[in-house]
């Protein structure tokens, strides 16, 4: 299916982000970014020169990291509105101060 020359570029990403996001995992970040690289490069169709950086920037996808720290921050910021008072006592994020 990414092989198909009429396929548009945004298609390609959307099924992938799709197929990936669901499979983002604290505890297996390094294969999701291993697969992410390898998708982006065959949907822009790069070739080995281009660096990742530079196909992540063009593609305007983000890395498996920075996803992963945006759903934090939002589902955080989401129990500082919440009823449960369990909920409230979670301590507020702050991902400067983040387990690495």
């Amino acid at each position: 299916m990414l092989e198909v020359p009429r396929f548009p570029h945004r298609k390609k990403l959307q099924l992938f982000k799709q197929i990936v996001n669901p499979l983002i995992l604290p505890t297996n970040i390094q294969k999701v970014q291993i697969t992410q690289n390898k998708f982006l490069r065959a949907i822009s169709d790069a070739g080995w020169y281009n660096s990742y950086e530079t196909i992540h920037r063009l593609l305007e996808m983000d890395y498996i990291k920075d996803v992963i720290i945006s759903r934090n921050k939002h589902l955080y910021e989401n129990f500082n509105d919440h009823d449960n008072t369990f909920i409230n006592e979670i301590p507020k994020y702050d991902p400067l101060h983040a387990r690495k």
